[in-house]
């Protein structure tokens, strides 16, 4: 392949001025399909590679580097998809909150059209992320990853926004808060504000070692 597909060529979103040159692009090749096959044009380089999965890609130079192993696998089977959609689609929310949603409506039809815009946007991350799949299906770790390769300028913008977000933007603390409530229900008792904090933090302990102890099978 001698020269990168123009769209390709543009996916990096340029921050500040950045020299252009009218050159065609050179390739040039490795030894071995698994290594980096750089491709220059002008003062810019994209690379080749390819991760374990066999996928291969092209990328700016710059941008993150590609995983020749991914811990996490490329591999799903019907009870990991299972698992996964299950966890991103059942939380806490879906319990806790239609009844709010009823209560501020006032109406069952209209509480129920929420649902249906729910289920659009939806379909519209699902329409996202098949794209980013698309571009990049030698990377592993969903937006962070597709967006740090996509956009590589300013460096470290995407990587360090999503370590940011869980922090500021985190809905774990009130998972765990509902969590404790539903335990105390179980056991038929009103806890004190003390006891529901302590079993909510337990939980979230509890989620925390098993982060740490096997991030793949966490998932």
């Amino acid at each position: 392949m001698a020269l990168l597909d123009s769209r390709l060529l543009n996916i990096g979103l340029p921050f500040g001025s950045k020299p252009q040159a009218n050159s065609q692009a050179v390739p040039e090749h490795s030894q071995s399909d698994s290594e980096a096959s750089i491709i220059r044009d002008g003062d810019l380089a994209y690379v080749r590679q390819t991760a374990g999965n066999g996928a291969s890609g092209y990328q700016e130079a710059v941008g993150a580097p590609v995983e020749t192993r991914s811990p996490l696998g490329y591999h799903v089977n019907w009870l990991t998809i299972i698992f996964l959609n299950l966890n991103h689609m059942v939380g806490t929310g879906i319990f806790s909150t239609p009844a709010t949603i009823l209560r501020l409506t006032g109406s069952v039809g209209l509480a129920l059209v929420y649902w249906v815009i729910g289920f659009l946007l939806a379909v519209a991350g699902l329409a996202v992320h098949m794209e980013f799949t698309s571009y990049f299906p030698n990377r592993s770790g969903s937006e962070v990853v597709w967006l740090e390769q996509g956009f590589p300028r300013p460096k470290h913008l995407f990587p360090v926004a999503f370590a940011v977000q869980p922090v500021l933007l985190s809905f774990s603390s009130s998972n765990a808060i509902v969590l404790s409530n539903y335990l105390w229900r179980i056991v038929g008792r009103a806890p004190d504000p003390w006891e529901l904090k302590g079993v909510a933090i337990a939980a979230y302990t509890l989620a925390i070692i098993t982060v740490i102890a096997h991030n793949k099978y966490c998932l």
